[in-house]
């Protein structure tokens, strides 16, 4: 069974001399109701110091550690992927206001330690100089890495900080410190054990008299709570205070010496009277200290004589209204009877016992009565820069006031230096000057300014927005559940994008990369290289379908209404100039614009290669080298309207007129369409009408929608059996990040295309976002996407695609045809 312990802490503070009760910067806290599952056992001390030269009040450490202590416990994960949450946000937070007072020659720089306790491991993170100073029995260990723990946070982008574990044991004590001071080190490798905290937090207060800004923390066996001593203000001693405590002191009854040790404490506040030490449980006594273990006084008793009543026990007037100072003779008997050495105030307090502290949960006392500033502090490379900038503005400023003095000098001596009736008349500039004068001089401060901007604005601009991406890439590499996984990677490429909107360096580079491949491994996204594909091809064509074979590829161009026409050669395709498939008279026929294309198979009784079709149903046979063949379609029983898109599968000819809400099927005999063609459906699918594109596979029919949805139609042989259709067909992702269940509500799929067998899919394309995804036929799941590789091809909608059976992918953008080989 795990252990869990309790936590107290006792502040070591002292500010410019004087000792307060509490550190404005530090923070403990057992689990919020709030938090990250991952976190439910964690306790989280936050120790925060400031540096540099700008003001930092108690509020703004407040704000600064509730800050920390809040990511910690919201991020998921491991304790150190959450530790460096906090110190990132942190770290991203200072930065910000070192930018924005930078102007004033002002910056701040923090030295943090982040104490997690998970059961019996303390997990630890320093940034900036720090001692951790572990002691347990007689184990003793100095937990400090200047050079892997940093400078601090505030400084820059980049977060440096050293982590490391610390096995705990009940019994143990834990010293976090800025620095250790000489002699400290001495003190705490003595065996103290027995000694409380206040005992030695008094010796080591003792043993330096410079600032602190420390902590101690006692490890013991408990329940998970943490309690948080506050160590009074120290008091100045009276004259009244000092005689009365020296009437209080018991009389010494022995005849011999014996001496009297005191052990040197602090008094804890009294909240009620003090009980009679005897009365308590013997761990509830004031503790004695060995000798080696505490400073001590020895003071001993002269030999008994009979000491004055006035001395012993002087009246309060005497006390309160001491009498003018007067030179006083000696005398023996009244000095023989007094003590041979005078206690002292810590002597005195010694025997008072002291109070129990008041355990604190999930609490922060923050000291309001001062504001702390920091003493000044060496300045950063980067607030030099931007005083320069500020030193260039006054310098514009500077050179307009110039102008106006030298415009007024030149008014005033034009007159003496040229030769005029009246020489004390001023000079009056042309307007062609004054205009030529207004017009320089802004452009002149507006490119300064604007030099100036693009030097350091923008670079300012970046380096918040790139502290905001580590933050999120920090919080997505430790995702171990893949929707919040994919969530955080998604937002990572998000403020990526704002980041490189100021700037792109190759931090930003190399951290787009391991997010996009995270983020497609999530996802079953596939990249692939687009070359490419058609050598000189005419320019200012609008590619609206294309078909291809092993070795050609056919382009329809909607603009002229024509099958253009490319042949496979050594690195990719050539385009053909001298092929023919356009509209016009062949054999006395005569054929329109053409609006969709498909391949023949080969044998055919035309012995062509594609065929093309007008919006009234000629059909246009084509080849290499040839003249094309022109053929009319039996007209149906209800006319054409428009063509939306034809397919060709087994000898059968399917065309879809939307329109009429109407697919003909028309069966061939070698390529060739004589007979009268037949409706595929008795009763059309709903929506009909908005119908863009279809494909078919045997008696599989696919409908594609003008909105994106999908319509499977399964054809029927028998007149008793109607042909049905499942519209919409449920698209559905497996991957796990995708989170389940149909994910494809923002996707709009403009074209469809069947792959050919034997790994034949079911491509959609969708333009907007230059991706092909490939379905299963039949049960519609997700296989992968299908995208390019960043850069190879240029941003903008994809007007379509087509694949031929050597498995290459063809995709068309504008005039340009893009290929890539050996898709799945």
């Amino acid at each position: 069974m795990s252990k869990t312990f309790n936590l107290t802490l006792l502040p070591l503070y002292r500010l410019h001399g004087n000792e307060m009760p509490l550190p404005p910067g530090l923070l403990a806290l057992t689990p919020p109701r709030r938090k990250a599952r991952s976190r439910a056992r964690d306790l989280l001390i936050v120790h925060l110091s400031m540096g540099g030269n700008a003001p930092f009040s108690s509020a703004n450490y407040h704000q600064m550690t509730s800050s920390a202590a809040e990511e910690f416990y919201k991020t998921p994960g491991s304790v150190t992927a959450a530790l460096r949450a906090a110190a990132i946000i942190l770290n991203g937070d200072l930065l910000e206001r070192n930018i924005a007072a930078s102007g004033q020659g002002r910056y701040s720089l923090a030295n943090l330690v982040l104490c997690a306790l998970r059961e019996e491991q303390l997990y630890i993170l320093e940034s900036g100089p720090a001692h951790l100073y572990w002691m347990e029995g007689n184990e003793r260990k100095d937990i400090h890495d200047e050079e892997m723990s940093g400078r601090g946070l505030g400084l820059g982008q980049s977060t440096q900080f050293y982590l490391s574990r610390l096995p705990i044991r009940a019994g143990g004590r834990l010293l976090i410190s800025p620095k250790l001071p000489a002699g400290w080190e001495k003190i705490l490798q003595r065996d103290n054990r027995s000694a409380s905290l206040e005992t030695i937090r008094s010796v080591l207060m003792r043993q330096s008299m410079e600032d602190h800004n420390a902590l101690l923390i006692e490890i013991e066996s408990g329940r998970g709570e943490v309690t948080l001593l506050k160590p009074p203000r120290p008091l100045k001693p009276t004259l009244a205070s000092i005689s009365q405590k020296i009437a209080e002191e018991p009389r010494l009854e022995s005849h011999q010496p014996q001496p009297i040790v005191a052990a040197v404490r602090k008094e804890a506040p009294a909240a009620t009277p003090s009980l009679d030490n005897e009365s308590k449980p013997p761990q509830e006594r004031p503790l004695v200290l060995r000798e080696e273990e505490v400073v001590e006084e020895e003071i001993f008793a002269s030999p008994p004589r009979e000491i004055p009543e006035s001395v012993l026990n002087p009246k309060e007037e005497e006390i309160s209204t001491p009498p003018p100072l007067q030179t006083l003779e000696p005398e023996e008997d009244i000095l023989d009877s007094l003590p041979q050495q005078i206690p002292t105030e810590e002597d005195l307090f010694a025997s008072i016992p002291r109070q129990a502290p008041e355990p604190i949960v999930e609490a922060q006392e923050v000291e309001e009565e001062f504001e702390e500033e920091v003493d000044t502090g060496p300045p950063m490379g980067e607030i030099i820069a931007r005083q320069s900038a500020l030193t260039l503005a006054k310098g514009m400023q500077a050179t307009r006031e110039g102008n106006s003095r030298l415009k007024d000098f030149m008014r005033k001596m034009m007159p003496r230096l040229l030769p005029a009736d009246d020489p004390n008349a001023p000079v009056t500039l042309p307007s062609w000057v004054m205009l030529l004068i207004a017009v320089i001089i802004p452009l002149v401060v507006v490119t300064i300014a604007s030099v100036v901007y693009f030097r350091f604005g923008r670079d300012i601009q970046y380096e918040t927005a790139f502290t905001e991406v580590q933050v999120a890439h920090a919080r997505a590499i430790e995702q171990s559940d893949p929707v919040a996984g994919r969530i955080a990677w998604e937002e990572t490429l998000k403020k990526l994008d704002i980041a490189e909107g100021y700037d792109k360096t190759p931090e930003s580079k190399v951290l787009r990369i391991e997010a996009q491949s995270h983020l497609d491994s999530l996802l079953g996204i596939l990249r692939l290289d687009f070359q490419p594909a058609v050598k000189d091809l005419p320019r200012g064509i609008e590619i609206k379908a294309m078909a291809a074979t092993e070795t050609e590829l056919f382009i329809l161009d909607s603009v002229n209404g024509e099958i253009l026409r490319a042949f496979l050669v050594s690195g990719g395709y050539q385009y053909d100039d001298n092929f023919i498939c356009r509209s016009g008279e062949y054999s006395g026929k005569s054929v329109g614009a053409l609006v969709e294309l498909t391949t023949l198979p080969k044998g055919n009784a035309m012995g062509t290669s594609v065929l093309g079709i007008d919006a009234q149903g000629n059909l246009l046979y084509c080849a290499a080298n040839q003249v094309p063949t022109a053929m009319a379609l039996q007209t149906p029983p209800v006319d054409f309207k428009e063509i939306t898109a034809i397919a060709l599968d087994a000898d059968i000819l399917y065309l879809l007129d939307a329109p009429t809400r109407e697919v003909w099927v028309y069966s061939g005999r070698a390529g060739t369409f004589l007979d009268y063609p037949t409706s595929f459906f008795k009763q059309a699918p709903q929506g009909m009408d908005r119908a863009v594109d279809l494909s078919v596979k045997g008696n599989d029919l696919y409908l594609l929608f003008a909105d994106g949805h999908l319509a499977s139609c399964t054809y029927s042989l028998l007149d008793t059996v109607p042909t049905r259709c499942t519209n919409p067909a449920e698209l559905v992702d497996p991957h796990p990040a995708a989170g389940g269940g149909n994910n494809f509500g923002q996707v709009h799929f403009t074209e469809m295309h069947l792959s050919t067998p034997p790994d034949s899919a079911l491509l959609l394309l969708a333009p907007e976002t230059q991706a092909i995804f490939r379905f299963s036929p039949r049960s519609f799941s997700l296989q992968n996407q299908l995208q390019s590789i960043q850069g190879s091809i240029p941003e903008g909608k994809l007007s379509t695609m087509a694949s031929n059976p050597g498995h290459l992918l063809f995709i068309a953008q504008g005039d340009k045809i893009y290929m890539v080989a050996d898709i799945p």
